[in-house]
Formats: structure tokens, sequence, C-alpha cells
């Protein structure tokens, strides 16, 4: 059987889809070799690089709450680079996967960010994990960029969404499964209480989808998720529920293919 490379996309709350996936894939004894993940695709896969099986997964999505991802503070709205801190998600990181590097991972991962001072990617594969992560995931102006040596980093999905194209890099005889959770920007306005917030994720999801389509798709197989009922800062259980259906239903649908390719 060849082996796999899974590349789990941003999308915030909608990448609770990753989880329906990894669970599909589970339940069919798919494990992959490699996990590239951005933003809240990193966030689900270091979680599963760290030993976590797919039920444990779910129970988490449905503990955590918007609190736990959005720690408001009036004053570092005002004095900083982003209306959130970005404590909270760390120390939910740190609790859940503990405070370790790349190499003590059960399954290796890489997070990708994007370097704001280069305009380059920046491919994390060292290091501590939670702070990979955290650079990964650091939506501009939501949540804070991460120092690191020389760089700032923020989210991977300014510039690579669905980085497959890092995948074909880094493994070429491997077969990429990549998952979309943002799927057609179209179909899903975002609202929030805290306007600037709306204001910036549409903006952020609109040049995302754009970015996607125009890079072209360099998986073998790519699973595309529209999930118009699931906000992408709204951290409910009930969005984890709906979220992680979304993602169990797109995989069964293309199960059979990646089956196929992983046995040629």
């Amino acid at each position: 059987m060849k082996k796999l490379t899974l590349v789990l996309g941003g999308g915030a709350a909608k990448g609770y889809a990753h989880i329906g996936v990894i669970k599909i894939l589970e339940e069919n004894g798919i494990k992959p070799d490699l996990i590239i993940g951005t933003s809240m695709g990193a966030v689900v896969g270091c979680a599963y690089a760290s030993g976590k099986n797919a039920d444990d997964l779910i129970k988490l999505s449905k503990t955590l709450n918007s609190k736990q991802f959005i720690d408001f503070n009036i004053f570092h709205a005002i004095f900083h680079n982003s209306i959130l801190q970005g404590k909270r998600l760390k120390k939910v990181l740190i609790k859940e996967i503990g405070d370790i590097s790349h190499n003590e991972l059960k399954i290796p991962f890489i997070a990708i960010a994007t370097n704001l001072l280069e305009g380059e990617i920046e491919i994390l594969s060292e290091g501590r994990v939670v702070d990979n992560v955290l650079a990964s995931s650091a939506i501009p102006g939501v949540y804070p960029a991460i120092k690191q040596d020389d760089k700032i980093l923020c989210d991977g999905g300014i510039l690579d969404n669905v980085p497959d194209d890092i995948a074909k890099k880094w493994c070429k005889n491997n077969v990429i499964l990549s998952v979309d959770v943002i799927g057609d920007f179209n179909r899903q306005i975002e609202t929030s209480k805290f306007k600037i917030m709306s204001l910036t994720i549409n903006a952020l999801t609109l040049m995302q989808t754009k970015i996607t389509k125009y890079k072209g798709n360099n998986s073998d197989l790519r699973i595309k998720i529209t999930q118009p009922d699931v906000p992408q800062m709204n951290f409910t259980k009930e969005n984890a529920e709906k979220s992680i259906d979304y993602g169990k239903k797109a995989m069964k649908r293309n199960l059979a293919k990646l089956k196929k390719m992983l046995e040629d």
C-alpha cells in the first residue's frame, strides 16, 4: 500500500470537518504517514499527530467553546496588533498535546505559516509544536502574529490555505489527500458581534478561495467541503457536530477513490 500525506486546510470552526474526515479514515484502517496543516488544519493536525484518535478529537471539539478561542480585551485591541490575545488557545493546546517538539509526535507533522517580512511561506517542522501551530493560525488583526528569531509569522492561509503544493515537494511518491473546508465563498458570508472581525474574516476567506483556485490542485484527491451554516468564528458544540458531519459525509463519498489510489 502506498503512503498517505494528509493536507488539512484553514477555516477556523469549519476546520472541525477535518475531524470527520479523520474519523472515516480511522474506521477504514487508513492512517496518514505525514500531516501538513494550515491554521485550523494545523490545530487539528497537531492534535492527531500527537497521538489522539478521532474519538478523542470529537470529544474535545464538544467541550471547547468560543471563550477558549476568543479572548477579547479592549486594551489589547488598542495597543497591540490584534483584537484577540491568543492566550487561551495556547493554554488549550499545551493542555491537550503538551509542550512538546516535533520529534516527539507520533506522526510527522508540518505547520504552514506566512512570513510577513519576506512575503513567503514558512514550513515549520522543527521546534515547539504549539509555537508553530499558533503561528500558522494567527489570523491577521484577529490573533497576534508570532515572532520567531527575525521573522514575523502569521496565518499560513494568507498564501497557501490548502498546502498540497508543499506536500508534493516533500513527498512525491505519497498519495496526497487534501481537505478544503471553506469550499465556495459566496455561500457563507460571516457575521459576528465584532463587526471588524466579520470584515476581516470575509476578506481573508475571499482571498483564500481565490488563491486556492488559481494555485491549482496538486493533490491526488482533494475534498472540497462547503459549510454555509457553520460560521467560522462560532466555536460551539452544535457547530462542531455539524462540521464533523460534513467531513464524514465528504470522506465517505470519496473513500472508494482513495482506497484505489492507495492500493495501486
